[in-house]
């Protein structure tokens, strides 16, 4: 096995997991359907205050992002 990588690790929070320790976190929030001048979809659903929501539930996490992508 290479050096540094372990079959089985403890997260700070205790759960084991398989496999190397992450190097990275990358937050795929796919398809916001963002519109112009806040704009509801199917003039019904605020997908700027879901996503505003999601990405408070991202920094929630405690974890460091180190890339995001929609």
């Amino acid at each position: 096995m290479p050096r540094g990588v372990t079959r089985w690790h403890a997260r700070q929070d205790g759960v084991m997991r398989f496999g190397p320790e992450p190097t990275h976190t990358i937050a795929h929030l796919s398809d916001p359907h963002l519109l112009a001048d806040g704009r509801l979809l199917h003039a019904a659903v605020d997908v700027t205050d879901n996503l505003r929501r999601t990405l408070a539930q991202v920094e929630r996490t405690g974890r460091r992002i180190d890339a995001l992508v929609f």
